[in-house]
């Protein structure tokens, strides 16, 4: 009940956050930022008494999440891209993570940071595919693919708006590919990191 309120009370974002919107965000900051904030929300410095994490900053956890987020997907537009492409796989990984555990006071951390699993992965590979072909979006791709697969989304209630929004990593993949070539580097790619060793 509490999430609810604080949400309803909190002013509605005005598009990606963090400046001018044809601004690109410093992503090797930002980058930075994204690894600092996931390594102590995984040491669960956000729950607990840590001094590197403030009482007020804990509370406001869904706030920075939401800006490194935002700053992340819109650093993917810079013409080097590859520290938000690494600061998206982070917090990818850390919505999966949080899934199964606890790191912030949230019953529902994804829903109430209103982060959106497979836009995210969306964002990402596709400019994988436009940056770097589809050799390298099969080597870089399928093995986060089947890492972050989940049946049933990434929240944990699997109820709400960012719930809605998810659709499967299959589908989005399915929409990033643009051509046979690609359809077959990442079939290849696919089977090198699902086939059992030997």
């Amino acid at each position: 009940m509490r999430e609810w309120i604080e949400t309803e009370l909190a002013p509605a974002p005005l598009g990606p956050r963090g400046g001018p919107r044809d601004e690109v965000p410093d992503q090797v900051r930002v980058c930075e930022e994204v690894r600092e904030f996931v390594a102590l929300a995984r040491a669960g410095s956000y729950l607990a008494g840590d001094r590197r994490v403030s009482p007020k900053e804990r509370t406001r956890w869904r706030s920075t999440f939401r800006r490194l987020a935002d700053e992340a997907q819109a650093g993917l537009a810079a013409s080097d891209s590859r520290p938000a492409e690494e600061a998206v796989e982070v917090l990818v990984d850390l919505a999966c993570y949080v899934k199964g555990y606890d790191c912030f006071r949230s019953e529902d951390p994804m829903e109430a940071a209103g982060f959106v699993v497979s836009d995210a992965a969306a964002a990402l590979w596709g400019r994988m595919l436009a940056r770097n072909g589809s050799a390298v979006l099969a080597e870089r791709a399928m093995p986060q693919l089947v890492r972050w697969a989940s049946r049933f989304g990434w929240t944990r209630t699997e109820f709400g708006a960012v719930s809605e929004r998810e659709t499967s990593l299959a589908s989005v993949i399915a929409r990033v590919l643009c051509d046979l070539d690609a359809w077959v580097a990442c079939a290849d790619g696919y089977l090198k990191v699902t086939r059992p060793v030997g």
